[in-house]
């Protein structure tokens, strides 16, 4: 090589060298080269990382305030930043919520700027998915179906289930972001109104058990009418589409998502509308749209499958039925004091309020009839009346009519529900005879607790028959035998019971049977003398009195005796057999068992059965005082 050209080379290299030199300087003064950050993901209170501070430093530039700077952490003053961008540029609700509308009404506007690579991500959320919380690949949704759930709603009910959307995620996870929701009335009738509005007040969205969005729908406002929809078949009324967005919510690769669309019915509808009109509801084909975490919106729906035929009631005001209760007492002997008033523990009558509403009922007032012994009036019977029902108690009134009025009693029966309504008595002094209690549909006020409107009373219920006395008893079954004689013409029949003395007293029981009839039991007057127990046999399943050439009872016992009385003394139990022997006439063979109806007993040994001071115990009517059937040949 020549010097010339060794002196060249160098020069070249030096030029070189300097130009790197100055290159060199010139990147060290420059900043590093802006970069945009396209919104990935929803950002709320709470939030960090880079993406947040690329929203702050945007919203700064924009002239948004945010005092505290662009610190990385999304807080109140961010919120109220982001709610004044979407205020100004007219993004509903202005609620400072960062999500898919404003994500993407900001990446449109170009972005922001982060000012370079930002490593300083606190957000494990954002990692390598495109919306940061999804994995898998491009997701496929299958096999949708929409099903139908309650086929009408009434005025004023709330969460009216109207269709469930069902389909499967495959191959990656979504998140679901809008569902358009089309209706259509179909009464094509002069007159009724078409209007979905007219109908639903709100529109819920709840995807696999949690509500994620709701509309108020009862104005013209958030309908967009379709009355040239393509999607739908021709109809002679048109089609309205509500919009849910925002819905925000994810369903996982290999689940299935389950969306239900509920409302609440219009508290007033035209009577004729609420009648005739029926609404369908359909999704059309791209009807639900989400985002997979490749970013790519994803489209599920079809026009075709639709739910049909959804109808209105009238306003629920509450249906109450009045029941008997399960837990209302056989017949009970109630003992009185001669000397005090007696407060009875427990109920002596209880009745079921069953609600087939579901809307809550408030009772406000209750009147139980009384029916009492000939010659007794209730007051001398009962002191005073409580009534029992839904955790409140409201004592009663005692009226010259026979009635217990409770007013205000002010209890709820919730929608669907029943509640047990226990009537507790207060005995009178010296009370003596028998007593019945009833209730009916007229004698119930209750009224909707929504409204006030009257609820829908019916049914009725009554109590056994009860007595009240000085003396008591309490009776038992114990056994029962049946058998005929050889011939099979003659039938005997035993039952076997125990009577307990209630009270302070002896009771005195008279030692003779006598067959009360098929009628109400009552002891007739030409029997009194010689009846101390009373029964009645049946004759193929029905009380009878005829047929017979013969029948005949007996009264036997342990107990102590007393002239023509067995004596249980207070507080003890004795055992009594009554023996029934039967011989029925001729052409009647048939099937046979006895009952035992009554115990008539005194609180001493007065020798005349039959007075005034005598008790009548009714005996439940119950198995175990029956005996075992037979059949019996003429």
């Amino acid at each position: 090589m020549t010097k010339a050209n060794t002196q060249v080379i160098a020069k070249v290299a030096a030029v070189v060298a300097g130009i790197g030199l100055v290159l060199s300087s010139f990147a060290l003064a420059m900043p590093a080269s802006a970069q945009t950050t396209t919104f990935t993901r929803d950002l709320t209170i709470g939030a960090t990382g880079a993406d947040v501070t690329a929203l702050q430093t945007w919203l700064i530039g924009k002239g948004f305030s945010i005092p505290a700077g662009a610190t990385g952490y999304f807080g109140t003053q961010t919120q109220a930043a982001v709610a004044a961008y979407q205020a100004a540029n007219g993004i509903t609700p202005a609620a400072g919520y960062f999500g898919p509308i404003t994500r993407a009404h900001v990446n449109a506007a170009g972005g922001a700027s982060t000012g370079g690579d930002d490593d300083d991500d606190d957000d494990d959320d954002d990692d390598d998915d495109s919306d940061g919380e999804l994995e898998g690949g491009e997701a496929d949704l299958t096999g949708y179906e929409l099903n139908d759930e309650e086929s009408s709603g009434a005025e004023g009910e709330e969460g009216v289930e109207l269709a469930t959307a069902e389909f499967d995620v495959e191959d990656g996870d979504i998140r679901l972001e809008r569902l358009e929701l089309d209706v259509q009335a179909e009464s094509v009738a002069s007159g009724d109104s078409t209007h979905p509005w007219d109908f639903f007040d709100n529109l819920y969205v709840t995807i696999n058990g949690d509500e994620v969005a709701d509309l108020d729908v009862s104005s013209r406002d958030e309908w967009d009418e379709n009355d040239d929809d393509s999607e739908h078949d021709a109809s002679a009324n048109d089609w309205y589409r509500v919009t849910f967005t925002d819905l925000d919510t994810i369903v996982d690769e290999g689940d299935m998502a389950e969306i239900t669309i509920s409302a609440d019915i219009a508290e007033s509808i035209d009577s004729d509308d609420r009648d005739t009109q029926q609404f369908t509801f359909s999704i059309n084909d791209e009807g639900i749209r989400g985002r997979d975490s490749e970013g790519i919106d994803q489209y599920v729906g079809n026009d075709e499958e639709t739910v049909t035929d959804f109808s209105f009631e009238e306003e629920e005001t509450g249906d109450l039925d009045i029941n008997s209760s399960s837990e209302d007492p056989d017949n009970l002997t109630i003992v009185s004091d001669d000397d005090d008033d007696v407060e009875v523990d427990d109920p002596v009558f209880v009745f079921e309020l069953e609600n087939n509403d579901d809307v809550d009922v408030l009772v406000t007032e209750i009147t139980i009839d009384v029916a009492t012994s000939t010659s007794d009036s209730l007051a001398s019977l009962i002191e005073e009346a409580t009534l029992v029902a839904g955790g409140e108690e409201t004592d009663g009134d005692i009226n010259a009519d026979g009635t217990i009025t409770f007013e205000d009693t002010d209890f709820i029966v919730g929608g669907d529900e029943s509640v047990d309504v226990e009537l507790m008595v207060t005995v009178a002094e010296d009370a003596d005879g028998t007593i019945d209690f009833s209730v009916a549909a007229a004698n119930v006020e209750a009224e909707s607790d929504e409204d006030g409107d009257d609820a829908t009373v019916s049914g009725s219920a009554s109590s056994e028959t009860h007595t009240v006395a000085l003396t008591g008893v309490s009776v038992a079954g114990v056994s029962d035998e049946s058998d005929t004689n050889d011939a099979g013409t003659i039938g005997t029949f035993e039952l076997t019971f125990e009577v307990t003395a209630e009270g302070d007293d002896d009771v005195y029981i008279y030692n003779g049977a006598s067959q009360s009839g098929s009628s109400a039991f009552q002891f007739p007057a030409a029997t009194a003398s010689t009846t101390g127990v009373a029964y009645t046999i049946y004759q193929g399943g029905t009380a009878s009195t005829t047929d017979f050439n013969s029948d005949s009872a007996t009264l036997t016992s342990g107990a102590e005796t007393e002239g023509n009385y067995f004596r249980v003394d207070s507080g003890e139990t004795e055992e009594f057999t009554l023996t029934v022997s039967i011989d029925p006439s001729t052409g009647t063979t048939a099937l046979y068992f006895v009952e035992l109806d009554a115990i008539r007993f005194d609180d001493e040994n007065d020798t005349t059965v039959g007075t005034s001071n005598d008790t009548v115990y009714t005996v439940p009517d119950e198995s175990e005082f029956q005996t075992g059937s037979e059949t019996i040949a003429s």
